[in-house]
Formats: structure tokens, sequence, C-alpha cells
């Protein structure tokens, strides 16, 4: 007798230890973190929120009303997912479903038990930490990263349970790929244009050293013109100067010292001009020696 009653305490004991494992659906998604408005008893080991998605149907988080009036349990993905389906299992068999079918519009009312008709219960899924941007339309599933469940008295979640499809991160990031591969183009374009631009400007810039370099040369060439011609000039001058002072040497141009006048030019003193350096009296007067 006592044989037989171990034999059936040890199925209940090893069925109250190890809880009531809930079977998992087809293409479920697994959250990563939950979170509640508040804890019955801040009890957190027995009702946190973590209770809700432990898959242990025996175990549950007690949600509690918060500040505002307002019950709310929260659930957090790993990444963007596309959810079709939402089910709330209640009770510690999980006999009680309540059903939410999503799609692009939102997720509506569900179904499964009279409570969906009375208008206390919201359900929200959005991408609080993702962006939608670029995605194609989700047809028959709801894009989100976040999941609440919103209630307007305290209430048990024993298990949540979600089914989708992740969305994955090529899918999430085309359009900004799109974006990144034109401006990719549009820079090389840009960079071929700069680079034709800049051969431009060393074409310019060695044929501007080359016009400066002949430009230096033509000015070194014009100061030695002008030099020479500057030579030339005064050369002339002199010429002409001396020309004229030949052609009329007592016009003006060259007088007859007073001491020379009436006496005889001999060549002593055309010798004593000479010494003394008088080459206008010897230029002009040596000529009418004796």
């Amino acid at each position: 007798m006592t044989t037989m009653l171990l034999l059936v305490l040890l199925p209940l004991f090893l069925q109250a230890a190890n809880g009531a494992e809930r079977k998992r659906l087809p293409n479920e998604i697994r959250p990563v973190s939950a979170g509640q408005s508040r804890t019955k008893d801040n009890n957190e080991a027995k009702y946190g929120a973590m209770r809700g998605i432990d898959g242990d149907q025996a175990t549950a988080a007690y949600i509690s009303k918060g500040s505002d009036r307002v019950a709310w349990y929260k659930v957090k993905f790993n990444g963007l997912q596309c959810i079709d389906q939402i089910k709330w299992l209640w009770g510690s068999s999980g006999s009680t479903v309540l059903t939410w079918n999503c799609n692009e519009s939102g997720c509506g009312r569900c179904t499964g038990h009279s409570k969906c008709n009375d208008h206390s219960m919201k359900v929200i899924v959005r991408a609080e930490a993702s962006s939608t941007n670029g995605l194609p339309p989700s047809l028959g599933c709801l894009y989100g990263d976040t999941f609440e469940l919103q209630n307007n008295g305290d209430f048990w979640m024993y298990e949540i349970a979600f089914t989708g499809q992740p969305v994955k991160a090529e899918e999430s990031c085309s359009e900004e790929k799109e974006e990144l591969q034109k401006t990719l183009n549009e820079n090389m374009a840009l960079k071929d244009e700069l680079k034709e631009g800049a051969g431009k400007l060393q074409e310019a810039l060695n044929k501007n050293a080359e016009l400066d370099s002949k430009a230096k040369e033509a000015e070194g060439k014009l100061e030695e013109a002008d030099k020479y011609i500057s030579e030339l000039k005064t050369e002339l001058e002199q010429a002409l100067a001396d020309a004229e002072k030949k052609s009329c040497p007592g016009e003006g141009i060259w007088s007859v010292p007073s001491n020379v006048l009436g006496k005889k030019i001999s060549g002593k003193v055309i010798k004593k001009w000479k010494k003394e350096g008088l080459k206008e009296n010897l230029k002009y007067l040596s000529s009418y020696k004796n």
C-alpha cells in the first residue's frame, strides 16, 4: 500500500516541479523581454512580467493598474517582426484562448471569449526601436518589435504567444541600400568630374607657367632692346652734336677763348694745349697753325 502511494505521488511531484510546459506554436516568435504597469505585491519572482512568456502555463504574471489607472503588459522582440497572430492562453490549463489576427491595418478585435466584445482591452503592435522605411507592404501581418496589451482592470497573464516571421535585415534596409548606392554612384561621378577638372586645371597651370616664362623672356629682351636703343640714342645724339660742331664751329656752339684771339697758333702753343687737355682748342684751331 505504501509503495503504491509513493508511485502515485511521484508523478504528481515531478509535474509540480517541472511545471506545465506549453507546446510551441508553428512559426512562433519568442519575445526577449517583458514589462508591466505594476506587479502584484511587488513580487517579481512569483508574479513578474517574464512569467507570461516563460513557456510555463502553470506560472503567471499578475498585472495591476498603474498610476494612470491602466493595467498594461508589454513585450519586446529581437528586432523587427511581421506578426500575423497573437494568442492569449488563459488559466493554468490554457484551455481558453483569445486570438487576434493581424494584418497591415492592425490586429483588430479578438475572438474566443465574450470579453473580446466589451471594449475593455486594447492591443498595440508597433516598431519602437526599428525602422519600417523601405519595407514592402506587410500583406497578412503587421510590422513591429513591441507588443502591448492594455486593460481597464487588473489581470493575470499565464501565457501569451505570437506567430509570424522575422523581417530580414536586407529587407528592412532595402531603401537605405538603394539610397546609399545612388549616393555612391553620384559620388563616383562627381569624383570623375573632379579628376577631369583637376587635369584641365593642371593643363591650364602648365600653359600659364609656359606663358609666364615666355613673358619673362620677352620682358628681358625688351629691357635689352630698351637699353640698346638708349645707348644708340646717346651715341646718335653725341654724333649729331659732333657733326654740328664740325659743320658750324663758330655759330655759337664753340667760342674761341679770349686769350687766343690775336695770337699766332704755333706748334709750341698746340703742344701746350695738348699738355693742358684743351681738346676743344685742338679740335677747332689746330688747323690754323702758323
